[in-house]
């Protein structure tokens, strides 16, 4: 499991350096990563451009056998989320609004019991 933290609004201008940067993290196939928690807090939005790079990212991830989750997730945030149907790609049950929360629900997964 990896926690990745952006600390900025997520948007066009920024959205491929995320996903790069997290390709980057988690590396090629295959993949000794299962989880990776986006902590969420300094991205108070999300445009339409980088919402569909969050779309791909999630593809790539899930092509790798790597779960995305989302937290500390702002109510704003969460809006975007919705509305960029991000929440309906990732799952409601991977967005988070604490980190701990996030972090309990890896350790409830088997995946953190040799952690």
């Amino acid at each position: 499991m990896a926690i990745y933290r952006f600390g900025a609004p997520l948007f066009y201008a920024n959205a491929n350096r995320f996903s790069e940067e997290i390709l980057r993290l988690v590396g090629p196939q295959p993949c000794q990563l299962r989880w990776l928690i986006i902590d969420s807090d300094a991205m108070t939005n999300i445009d339409y451009s980088a919402a569909k790079v969050v779309g791909e990212l999630h593809r790539k991830l899930t092509e790798r056998g790597v779960v995305l989750l989302f937290a500390r997730v702002h109510p704003a945030l969460e809006e975007d989320l919705e509305r960029h149907q991000i929440t309906e790609t990732v799952g409601a049950e991977h967005i988070f609004p604490r980190l701990h929360d996030a972090l309990a629900a890896y350790h409830r997964s088997g995946l953190g019991a040799s952690s």
